[in-house]
């Protein structure tokens, strides 16, 4: 992979300070937390995320995305442990929040990918996680 240009992450092979989401570690690591609104009676519902998490990752790690263009179908294999240092964090705030965080790697291409489709997918699992209120 030629290093270019890189969502604002890398220009000629160095880090660049342009980027302001998320911020980088020295070693150009860095972590996002998602904050989900849930229902007040709901506040043991850790575990039963934490477990569904784990599996979730066994079961859908690796990741085949089929990119569809003009010269045909590319197909790109996606390791959650290439983007992420293992499973995400999960707590609930004392304001009855519930708190994900993902610890990415440096250099991670599909971060968001993956942020994305476990956080649909953990809301669409458990009817007591009412949506995301922000992430940071």
């Amino acid at each position: 992979m030629a290093l270019g240009n890189f969502n604002g992450f890398l220009k000629g092979g160095t880090m660049t300070s342009a980027r302001k989401f998320p911020k980088l570690r020295d070693d150009g690591s860095f972590s996002v937390t998602a904050v989900f609104r849930c229902r007040d009676d709901q506040v043991d519902i850790v575990p039963s995320i934490a477990d569904w998490l784990q599996k979730w990752l066994c079961e859908h790690d690796p990741w085949v995305f089929r990119w569809h263009g003009g010269d045909g179908v590319r197909i790109e294999t996606c390791y959650f442990g290439e983007s992420f240092h293992g499973t995400p964090s999960v707590a609930m705030s004392q304001d009855g929040q519930l708190v994900v965080v993902f610890e990415a790697r440096s250099l991670t291409l599909h971060w968001k990918d993956w942020l994305v489709r476990i956080t649909k997918e953990m809301a669409a699992e458990f009817e007591s996680v009412e949506g995301l209120i922000r992430s940071y």
